[in-house]
């Protein structure tokens, strides 16, 4: 997870990162990165006390191509640090 969060702070010049793991209601471990860029939701908060309709407002998501390209280039850059 920490070559994930490097990558993904290495390409978009995060401004805060949230990590998540999860266990306790599946019968794997998983996790989940938050990257977090100043104004990426309208209040300045933790996600979970954001209610859904801003939380998951269109408005406020980057367009698909956009979208694409950071995962593009996050994927290239875990490539790199993986190679070191």
């Amino acid at each position: 997870m920490s070559i994930v969060a490097e990558a993904g702070s290495n390409v978009l010049k995060l401004d805060k990162m949230n990590y998540e793991l999860i266990g306790n209601e599946c019968h794997r471990i998983h996790w989940h990165v938050y990257l977090r860029m100043k104004g990426d939701t309208p209040v300045i908060s933790s996600i979970y006390q954001l209610p859904n309709s801003i939380l998951f407002d269109e408005s406020s998501r980057p367009s698909d191509d956009v979208r694409k390209d950071n995962i593009n280039r996050i994927k290239n850059e875990i490539e790199r640090l993986l190679a070191l």
